[in-house]
């Protein structure tokens, strides 16, 4: 009963966060980086099982804005089934989690805005609250 709750919490706040970072825009100039990151990913499951294989993490992005940086994480699902995630991104006095519906081998981006210069680790956490990947990243704007 607790899977069914959190994965249609999940859902439910997937759609809304969705609409949220949609309509968000920038009015500064806008500046694109790579973030300097080191991929650490959770074990791999073996394919002649039939488990489930952890998403795939890739490298931070971030864009510089006067309001603090947007930071970008995109992830791949390479399952055949639609997964859900939470992803944190914390450092600092800075913390916040975003749920992700992956569609079945699909890729997807969640978006962290108004993040200030610093050092962040991004976590994914699968829906029983497994942590299944996670990096890091340094936000350098230069004002």
């Amino acid at each position: 009963m607790k899977h069914r709750s959190l994965v249609g919490g999940l859902s439910a706040a997937t759609l809304v966060t969705g609409l949220l970072v949609v309509g968000s825009s920038a009015a500064s100039a806008q500046r694109t980086e790579p973030a300097s990151a080191r991929l650490v990913v959770g074990t791999g499951v073996n394919s002649h099982t039939g488990a489930v294989r952890p998403p795939v993490l890739f490298r931070p992005r971030f864009t510089c804005h006067d309001s603090g940086a947007i930071v970008v994480v995109k992830l791949r699902n390479p399952n055949k089934t639609v997964l859900f995630f939470e992803v944190r991104l914390s450092g600092g006095e800075v913390s916040e989690a975003l749920p992700v519906m992956l569609p079945a081998r699909r890729f997807d981006s969640v978006e962290f805005h108004g993040i200030p210069n610093g050092r962040y680790l991004i976590e994914v956490l699968n829906d029983t609250g497994d942590f299944v990947a996670q990096t890091q990243v340094r936000v350098r704007c230069t004002v």
